[in-house]
C-alpha cells in the first residue's frame, strides 16, 4: 500500500534570516521549533507528533495506555510492522509520557544493538550483572529493532530471561 503524505512532518522550515543585532540580543524573532535536547532538528517524538494511520493506530493507542499506567491485558507487548510505520517514534513517545507520569515508573529504552553490545561486553569480562540489574529494575522495558539479535542464540536467551524477570 502506497500512501502519499501531504506534508513531511519531519521537515523544518528554515528560520528567516535575523539581523545580527537581534541575534546577539537573544531575540529569536518569535520562531519556535519543537526539538528534543541534543537533537539534530527532528521534532521530539511524543504522542502529539506522530503520523498516525491505519498501519499504526492500534500501536499508538496501546502505547498511550501503557504510558498512562492503564492495564492492557498482557505483561509483554510486541510492536511490529514495516519500516517507516513509526515504531521507534511510538516507543520514544511512550518513554517520554511514562517518565512525565512520574510515580514509580522506571523506563529503560535501548536499541537491540545497545543490548547486544552491553551483553557481549559483559560476556568478555564474564560478568553480565550490570546489564541484568539495569534491565530488571525496569517498570517498562523497551528494546527497539529486536530483529537485529535474531539468530544469536546466547543473546536471545539472555534477553528472554530478562524479559521473564521483568514481567514476572
Amino acid at each position: 500500500e502506497i500512501r502519499d503524505l501531504v506534508s513531511d512532518p519531519w521537515a523544518e522550515t528554515a528560520p528567516a534570516p535575523q539581523p545580527e543585532r537581534a541575534a546577539a540580543s537573544g531575540d529569536d524573532g518569535g520562531n519556535k521549533t519543537t526539538t528534543a535536547p541534543g537533537a539534530t532538528g527532528a521534532p521530539s517524538m511524543t504522542f502529539e507528533t506522530p503520523v498516525t494511520g491505519q498501519s499504526n493506530e492500534i500501536a499508538v493507542q496501546l502505547a498511550q495506555r501503557i504510558a498512562a499506567g492503564q492495564t492492557v491485558g498482557t505483561s509483554t507487548t510486541l510492536i511490529y510492522g514495516r519500516q517507516g510505520t513509526g515504531k521507534t517514534h511510538v516507543l520514544h513517545a511512550l518513554k517520554t509520557a511514562a517518565e512525565q507520569r512520574g510515580e514509580d515508573c522506571h523506563v529503560v529504552y535501548l536499541t537491540a544493538e545497545e543490548f547486544l553490545s552491553s551483553y557481549t561486553d559483559g560476556v568478555k569480562v564474564k560478568d553480565t550483572s550490570a546489564l541484568k540489574k539495569r534491565l530488571r529494575a525496569a517498570t517498562i522495558l523497551m528494546i527497539d529493532d529486536l530483529h537485529r539479535i535474531s539468530g544469536k542464540p546466547g543473546t536471545e536467551t539472555e534477553l528472554f530471561q530478562n524479559i521473564r524477570e521483568v514481567t514476572a
